[in-house]
């Protein structure tokens, strides 16, 4: 019976320490972010330059440009992971070293977009 209260014991022990260090764990840091497609011309008019098609263009932005361009885009708006801005970065088809290379800059923007060209239509996010 003693032998039957030990084991009990530590398995009443092993369970709390399991729960207390599945609960600790720290939440997965999300972004905001807004995607969408414009026209090149729409895109050119509110951030300038220029896009050869099938290219990637990125520019840091202040917040009121960053603002500017969120409603110039008319996009939706996410709270999304780093593995969700990938995710968004694999669908546009480029390599992935050029998914890890564009993730990584635009979580590291405060403010800024990263755009992809395909003939008229630009594909923009926007952090």
């Amino acid at each position: 019976m003693k032998r039957n209260k030990s084991v009990f014991a530590v398995l009443a022990v092993a369970l709390f320490f399991a729960l207390v260090f599945t609960g600790c764990e720290e939440p997965e840091e999300t972004y905001t972010v807004w995607t969408g497609t414009m026209t090149y011309s729409a895109f050119q008019a509110e951030f300038g330059g220029e896009i050869t098609n099938n290219y990637i263009a990125s520019q840091p932005l202040t917040f009121a440009k960053r603002d500017s361009g969120v409603l110039a885009l008319n996009g939706q708006e996410f709270e999304w992971t780093e593995e969700e801005i990938k995710n968004y970065f694999i669908s546009w088809d480029i390599p992935d070293e050029q998914v890890s290379t564009m993730t990584s800059k635009l979580i590291n923007f405060e403010y800024g977009f990263i755009a992809l060209r395909e003939g008229n239509n630009v594909h923009v996010i926007i952090k």
